[in-house]
């Protein structure tokens, strides 16, 4: 399940960097594609919520019952989950209006994006560095199991089988 847990981080970094780079070209008034910009924003708020999330949220709550000493670092990751789906909702609707109307204030696109990347890149990066090495040291092989029987499990609509049409688009983005 931790192994799961890194290669979703990876999936989102490589997320990630396609929309920097989108949000560079924004910046340098380089051509853009909105849609492809709206389907990263849309699969970072759909498939971490309904999946990654909820396996996340219930390794630490499991870790809480060996390890109090990080009680306040893990309850606050758990919160950011919230906050970096307010923050990502509050993208989806620029963009939506960006996508829809094809009129944008681009400064405020840019700093959201700027946010919104920042912050994503800020939970990983201590989620990777400080609760997973504690989740690998506390977590038996049975929490584990538990954990995995309490939780969701669904295809990476971009990683995964790409059923969803979609996100074909972005992940020939990706592949180049």
């Amino acid at each position: 399940m931790l192994n799961r847990l890194m290669q979703e981080h990876n999936h989102l970094r490589r997320v990630l960097n396609l929309l920097e780079q989108y949000c560079i070209d924004l910046c340098r008034d380089a051509e853009t594609e909105p849609s492809i910009i709206m389907s990263i924003v849309v699969y970072t708020q759909e498939h971490p919520e309904k999946v990654h999330h909820p396996l996340e949220d219930a390794a630490f709550s499991r870790l809480l019952h060996y390890d109090n000493e990080s009680r306040p670092m893990i309850q606050a990751l758990m919160r950011d989950h919230t906050e970096l789906e307010k923050i990502t909702r509050s993208l989806r609707d620029t963009l939506e209006t960006f996508v829809s109307l094809k009129t944008y204030n681009k400064k405020q696109l840019i700093m959201e994006l700027m946010t919104f990347l920042s912050r994503q890149r800020q939970h990983l990066l201590t989620e990777e560095a400080r609760v997973y090495p504690l989740l690998r040291q506390h977590l038996s092989d049975e929490d584990w199991r538990e954990i995995g029987d309490s939780v969701q499990e669904a295809d990476d609509p971009v990683f995964g089988s790409r059923e969803k049409a979609e996100y074909q688009l972005l992940f020939e983005r990706l592949e180049q």
